[in-house]
């Protein structure tokens, strides 16, 4: 059960994905203030280790914004979601007791509903000033920004409308919506393990580099005469692998929020988990 969110329009996110871009462009500037790097061949990558660290701190820090707001709003409007079935059932049984439609949900709005009790105070205001229900209901499916709450307005849209048959919809409603929340809940079951899966893969890769870098390339280059050594430059090899757990980081962690919660964007903080690994791996082992 999902205890914790934050609601956040488009313009709240999008100063999150703002700060947290200029926040990873100034540290990616750093490495360049102080002279750690600048491109040159014939490699052009950073091959001073701790530029490398620099900016993987950058885009850690990207990742870590970006994710934690996205988390946090997904989670909202998930909460959301799984109160609408007990706003349905409320529903269903104020107007079985006599009680039209919208003084039903003008109830429904002083009760608990947590996240969506909110949402519903704004839609009575606004019917309160004048507003047209079926506007205000519209209003509040733009606001939460679900394909879920997008059809729960169209159905409160046309019970308004229904008149007698007005329980029947909902009564129908609610059987197909606790299908579905039932599908979800066993789909988020099953796919959970995966989460396990992408850290495992990304500690074996972890792994795999330090023992080629540590076990191999290293013995390989110490004592090699300059011919060896003009061929095999470690720096290089370490900055390769490097960079790649970086790209593994972020898909691994992009996999993550599109397999279990189905949006790519919510994985980011998993990414955030395993850039600081890699950059532990190389500060302490690697450097």
């Amino acid at each position: 059960m999902v205890t914790y969110g934050k609601y956040f329009s488009r313009a709240q996110k999008a100063a999150v994905y703002g700060v947290a871009t200029a926040s990873a462009i100034a540290i990616f500037y750093l490495p360049f203030l102080v002279k750690l790097y600048f491109p040159e061949p014939p490699y052009f990558i950073p091959l001073n280790q701790k530029a490398n660290i620099v900016f993987c701190v950058g885009i850690l820090v990207l990742c870590l914004i970006v994710g934690i707001a996205e988390d946090l709003d997904f989670n909202w409007r998930r909460r959301v979601e799984l109160r609408i079935s007990s706003l349905i059932r409320d529903l269903i049984d104020l107007m079985r007791a006599g009680m039209p439609f919208p003084p039903a949900l003008r109830e429904c709005a002083k009760r608990d509903y947590g996240p969506l009790t909110k949402e519903l105070h704004r839609v009575v205001g606004k019917m309160l000033i004048g507003v047209d229900i079926e506007d205000s209901i519209s209003d509040l499916a733009k606001r939460i920004r679900t394909p879920l709450m997008e059809k729960v307005a169209t159905l409160l849209i046309e019970v308004n409308r229904s008149g007698a048959r007005a329980i029947d919809i909902l009564q129908s409603y609610l059987a197909l919506h606790s299908t579905i929340e039932a599908y979800e809940a066993e789909k988020e079951t099953q796919l959970r393990p995966y989460t396990a899966v992408m850290y495992i893969t990304f500690v074996v890769y972890l792994l795999v580099a330090y023992i080629l870098v540590t076990q191999f390339l290293t013995p390989l280059t110490t004592g090699a005469t300059e011919l060896v050594k003009g061929i095999i430059d470690i720096n290089f090899y370490k900055s390769i692998f490097f960079y790649c757990g970086v790209f593994e980081a972020i898909a691994a962690g992009l996999a993550i929020g599109k397999i279990t919660r189905g949006v790519s964007v919510t994985g980011l903080k998993h990414s955030a988990v395993m850039l600081f690994m890699l950059i532990a791996v190389y500060t302490l082992l690697m450097m």
